[in-house]
Parts: structure tokens; C-alpha cells; sequence
């Protein structure tokens, strides 16, 4: 993998996030907040999709694309899919 922005154990309880690898400065770039708050959020909604047992989706828009470069996060949206709420729901009433 080119680059690692969380890590998560598929149905488990505990996920983290990289932080430090989505902030401009890593990259010798100029400082943007907002930005960076964008990203934060749309990792924190794919890592935690896995914690509900999503795996990844093909399309680049969804927030459970597989990112490989901050290209990849900042390009996909923040919140999941129907296809994703619709399986989350399920499990929901499964339990």
C-alpha cells in the first residue's frame, strides 16, 4: 500500500486513524483546516464502516472506496451509500 490512513479490525471494537498523514504539512504543503477536518471525517466514516462490517466499494465517490492516495480521500463524499445503510439497517435488526 502506497499509503495506510487508518487501520481497523473488520468487526471488531477498535479502529485508528492517521491523523498526522492527512494534514497538509506532511506533504510540504500550505495549511488548510478545513481540508484537513474534511478528511478526518470522511476516514473516521470508512474506518468505522468496517468496525459495522462494511468492506470497500469500487465506486471512487463512496466513503468506502479504498483510498491510496489523499487524491483518493479528498475526491470521495462523506457519508455511506444506500447500498451501505441499507446492509447497516439489516444488521441492526438482526441483532
Amino acid at each position: 500500500m502506497n499509503f495506510v490512513f487508518g487501520q481497523v479490525s473488520i468487526g471488531g471494537k477498535t479502529s485508528l486513524i492517521a491523523l498526522s498523514r492527512l494534514r497538509q504539512k506532511s506533504y510540504r504543503l500550505p495549511k488548510d483546516e478545513r481540508l484537513y477536518y474534511s478528511r478526518a471525517v470522511k476516514e473516521a466514516m470508512h474506518e468505522l464502516g468496517h468496525t459495522f462490517g462494511l468492506g470497500h466499494y469500487k465506486k471512487r465517490e463512496y466513503v468506502m472506496y479504498f483510498s491510496n492516495s489523499l487524491a483518493d480521500t479528498d475526491y470521495k463524499g462523506k457519508e455511506f451509500c444506500e447500498d451501505c445503510l441499507n446492509k447497516l439497517s439489516f444488521k441492526e435488526i438482526e441483532r
